[in-house]
């Protein structure tokens, strides 16, 4: 079973997944609209900036936004779930 941890507790390399890959992710701003920007342990757009990932979200927060890097699908936010799913498909195909 994987386990959640900021990079400062598990290490850079554990994230090196994302180095140089185009992806989606919850953005800054959805964090801060649903008022828990304060409470997680990392904010994470940020962070997979910082760790060298090519961040990319929805102009407008909450809506869908699906990215794919390489073999890498990624979805922004629940509302993503189903275009995600597709794109996986997709590229399975």
């Amino acid at each position: 079973m994987a386990r959640a941890c900021a990079p400062n507790q598990c290490g850079r390399q554990a994230f090196r997944i994302f180095t140089g890959k185009r992806v989606a992710a919850f953005s800054d701003m959805e964090e801060k609209l649903v008022g828990r920007a304060g409470n997680v342990l990392y904010l994470l757009e940020e962070t997979l900036g910082k760790l060298g990932a090519d961040v990319k979200t929805a102009l407008v927060p909450f809506l869908s936004h699906v990215e794919v890097g390489g073999l890498l699908v990624t979805g922004q936010n629940p509302l993503s779930a189903g275009l995600t799913a597709r794109a996986l498909i997709e590229l399975l195909d």
